[in-house]
């Protein structure tokens, strides 16, 4: 759409018919095009934009499926932590015995002081793994947490 608004005046010199002539005129117009034939322009970015929606949905799943995959196996280790942590704290019980078991033998002298220090160096080995399964376990429960996107919400 478009307008104009004009104004002349003209003054002539002596001896004409008229000696000024003044003039106003309003133009308004509108214009409309339509393309007949684009070249098949529309009809590329049709298909084009048809195979991005896809391409997003297809990456929509597969993020869904690797975020999936990152849970199901941040659970696998994290049972198989507790699984361990378990078993270790059985060890550490068991070590705790013998200790004390090797530190009544050794008051009663019936073991050397060699196989004294052995058993507490096996109770300070069993202690130091307990240790570092619970870690171990803390790690993948945390890890899990993340992949849940629960761990603001967690009471430790």
């Amino acid at each position: 759409i478009n307008s104009s608004y004009g104004w002349n005046n003209n003054q002539f010199a002596p001896g004409n018919f008229s000696s000024q002539a003044t003039s106003t005129s309003l133009n308004i117009g509108a214009t409309l095009t339509w393309n007949i034939f684009d070249g098949g322009r529309s009809n590329v970015q049709r298909q084009n934009s048809k195979l991005a929606m896809e391409n997003q949905q297809i990456n929509l799943e597969r993020t869904r499926l690797d975020l999936e995959r990152q849970v199901q196996n941040a659970w696998t280790v994290y049972q198989t932590a507790l699984f361990v942590m378990k078993a270790e704290e059985k060890n550490l019980q068991t070590n705790h015995r013998n200790f004390d078991r090797s530190k009544e033998q050794y008051g009663f002298g019936l073991i050397t002081s060699i196989e004294f220090r052995q058993a507490q160096f096996n109770l300070l080995t069993a202690n130091l793994n307990f240790n570092q399964a619970k870690y171990s376990a803390k790690i993948a429960e945390l890890e899990l947490l993340r992949l849940s996107g629960t761990i603001l919400d967690a009471k430790f």
